[in-house]
């Protein structure tokens, strides 16, 4: 499994939400929507600035896209974005390989 990093903002009516009922813990509901998907939320924070939380998990490809299209579905998110972490030694090795054979199309007598 890998690790994701989801961030983005919450609606209008989720902030409602928030200012009718200041204690809700939005913690708990990440929590029980990655084991839904059978994903793992590893760290979880509300944030200020241009996004208002950040979600730290463990899963798969699917199954964070799974979660960030239901809660967008549910109308409670917005602007969510997904960062996938990486090992960048592989694609740095095959990246080597394909710049040692790249031809610019000039080269190759494109016009």
């Amino acid at each position: 499994m890998d690790k994701f990093i989801i961030y983005g903002n919450y609606t209008p009516e989720a902030m409602k939400g928030f200012i009718s009922q200041p204690d809700q813990n939005r913690r708990v509901a990440a929590e029980m929507i990655s084991e839904a998907v059978g994903a793992e939320l590893l760290d979880f924070f509300l944030t200020k600035g241009e996004h208002d939380f950040v979600a730290i998990g463990r899963g798969t490809s699917e199954q964070i896209l799974a979660i960030k299209m239901a809660t967008m579905a549910s109308g409670s998110l917005f602007n969510v974005h997904v960062l996938e972490e990486v090992d960048l030694k592989e694609p740095a090795t095959l990246a080597s390989e394909a710049l040692a054979n790249y031809k610019t199309p000039s080269s190759l007598g494109a016009s």
